[in-house]
């Protein structure tokens, strides 16, 4: 009776590798991961102002930020400077508000030699709260510019955080 003790374990034991094998997903199976959400998204509309050798400076006349995945909306401000090219360009951005303060630098790609359109990818940081913590984050967007009858940019940037390492 104690010699087939250790055989029915073993037998036991294959039997569980062997159910858990099989009770465990595939890479091929694997449910697709879900799309990130922003932290925060923000539309603009600005004015640009004349070009100078840094680029086209522009202010905002309207901004709205808030988080993807809540009601909460406040305004800001945004600024920047862009130098385009022939297939986009590059600038720098600033949004102050009461959620965060977030300043980057981005590249912008046109959509398509006939429009004014751009896709806008960059980094930069974020700062919340009196004591200011600075994260890095991404911010991927879409710029359009309306060159008559006023020079104006209307965008819309959704901010993502950058995720640290693990020390």
């Amino acid at each position: 009776m104690l010699a087939a003790r250790p055989l029915l374990l073993t037998a036991l034991a294959l039997a569980a590798g062997s159910a858990l094998a099989i009770g465990l997903p595939s890479p091929a199976g694997a449910a697709p991961n879900p799309k990130p959400v922003p932290q925060y998204i923000i539309q603009f509309s600005a004015i640009a102002l004349p070009t100078t050798p840094t680029g086209l400076q522009f202010h905002s006349t309207s901004c709205a930020i808030g988080p993807a995945i809540n009601p909460i909306v406040v305004t800001c401000q945004e600024t920047g400077t862009i130098k385009f090219t022939t297939t986009g360009g590059s600038g720098t951005a600033s949004v102050s508000s009461a959620l965060a303060g977030i300043d980057w630098k981005f590249t912008l790609v046109r959509s398509d030699p006939t429009t004014n359109s751009y896709r806008m990818v960059g980094k930069g940081k974020e700062s919340t709260g009196a004591s200011p913590v600075l994260r890095e984050v991404k911010v991927i967007g879409t710029l359009t510019v309306e060159p008559a009858p006023d020079p104006t940019i209307n965008g819309t940037e959704d901010v993502y955080p950058v995720p640290t390492s693990a020390a």
